[in-house]
C-alpha cells in the first residue's frame, strides 16, 4: 500500500499527467484538480449511464481543517489536511460509496452489519457506513490514521467505527479485523470460545460482512497487493466488496480482469449487470473520468454457504 505523500495512494487523478491512448503511464505529476475542499456541492455524473446516486453538500471550515459533508439524512464532520498531501483530501469516489450507505438495508437501516474500509483517507465513506448503523473498521497506512481518527470523533461515531493499520498485500490482514474488532467488543468471543486461547482462535477468524473501497484502483503496482488483500477476505467469508472507482487509464483493465478469476464484477451503476451490463464491454471499459460503483461478490461462496454464530463466522 503506497504512502500517504503526494506520490501515495492518490497520486493519479482526473486530467493529470498522460491521456489513455496508450496501455501505461501514470500521471507524471499529482495535481489537485478533481479533489473536493471547497466545493458547496458535488454530484458524481456518467454521461452515458445517468447519475451515481449521491449528491453532497460541502463546506469547508473557517480554518479549512475539516468538512462538513450532509448526504441525505447524514450530517459528517470530515478531518482534511491538503497540506500533507493528496492522501489527506476527501474524494468524488469517496461520496459515492459513503452515499451508498443510504440505500443499503432498506429501512432497517445498517444495524448489526460489520464493514472494513480499505484506503480510506480520511475515512468520509467508513464514517458514513458507521453514521448509517454500522459497525465499521477504517484502514489505512500510519500516516492517514491520525486523520480518520479525527473523523470518527468529531463525527460522533466512536462507539461504532475505529482506524486500525493495514497494509495491502500484507499476510495475516484478516487477523488484524479480527483483533481490532474482538478489542472494539463486537465479536461475541464467549460464544465461541471457552479459554483465551480459543477466543483469540475465534477473534482470528472473526470476518467482516463486507468490504469498501472507493479509489484504490489506480496504480499497476498496487492491483496485485490489493487483489491479494481482497482475496484474503473472500477465502476467509467476506463475500462482498463495494468498491467505487473512477476510470482514468486503459490499463485499469488489468485489475478488472485479474479480480474476474474470484470476483463476480457488477456495475451497481449500471442496474446490476455483470462486467457492466453494456453489451459485453468489460467492468473498466466505462467513459474515463466516470464515476461508478462495483459490487464484488466471490465466487468460492456460490460452492460454500457462510453463516455467522455467536459474532464469529462458520460455514454450513
Amino acid at each position: 500500500m503506497p504512502s500517504s505523500g503526494d506520490s501515495g495512494r492518490w497520486a493519479t487523478l482526473p486530467g493529470a499527467g498522460s491521456s489513455d491512448s496508450g496501455d501505461s503511464g501514470l500521471a507524471e505529476a499529482p495535481s489537485n484538480r478533481g479533489a473536493i475542499g471547497s466545493l458547496s456541492a458535488t454530484r458524481a455524473r456518467d454521461t452515458s449511464a445517468g447519475t451515481v446516486a449521491c449528491a453532497a453538500a460541502i463546506q469547508p471550515s473557517p480554518d479549512g481543517t475539516s468538512l462538513t459533508v450532509k448526504l441525505g439524512r447524514l450530517t459528517l464532520a470530515i478531518a482534511h489536511d491538503p497540506a500533507a498531501g493528496l492522501a489527506h483530501r476527501v474524494w468524488p469516489s469517496s461520496v459515492v460509496l459513503a452515499s451508498r450507505a443510504l440505500e443499503e438495508g432498506g429501512g432497517a437501516g445498517l444495524e448489526g452489519t460489520w464493514a472494513l474500509e480499505l484506503g480510506c483517507g480520511p475515512g468520509l465513506a467508513g464514517v458514513a457506513w458507521a453514521a448509517a448503523g454500522a459497525r465499521v473498521i477504517l484502514t489505512d497506512l500510519e500516516p492517514c490514521l491520525p486523520l480518520a481518527a479525527r473523523s470518527i470523533q468529531l463525527s460522533g461515531v466512536g462507539a461504532r467505527a475505529i482506524a486500525v493499520r493495514l497494509g495491502w498485500g500484507e499476510p495475516g490482514a484478516v487477523g488484524v479485523a479480527g483483533a481490532a474488532a474482538a478489542a472494539a467488543g463486537w465479536v461475541d468471543l464467549p460464544s465461541c470460545a471457552t479459554n483465551a486461547a480459543a477466543a483469540a482462535s475465534a477473534a482470528a477468524a472473526a470476518v467482516p460482512d463486507l468490504l469498501l473501497a472507493a479509489d484504490c484502483v489506480y496504480d499497476p503496482a498496487l492491483f496485485a497487493p490489493l487483489l491479494a488483500t481482497l482475496a484474503q477476505f473472500g477465502r476467509a467469508g467476506t463475500h462482498r466488496v463495494l468498491l467505487a472507482h473512477v476510470r482514468r487509464w486503459r490499463i485499469d483493465r488489468r485489475f478488472w480482469a485479474a479480480a474476474r478469476q474470484e470476483w463476480e464484477v457488477v456495475d451497481v451503476t449500471r442496474g446490476g449487470g455483470e462486467d457492466g451490463g453494456d453489451g459485453g464491454r468489460r467492468s473498466s471499459s466505462h467513459e474515463r473520468g466516470a464515476q461508478r460503483l462495483f459490487e464484488l461478490r466471490w465466487k468460492g461462496a456460490q460452492r460454500l454457504g457462510t453463516g455467522r454464530v455467536g459474532g464469529c463466522r462458520k460455514a454450513v
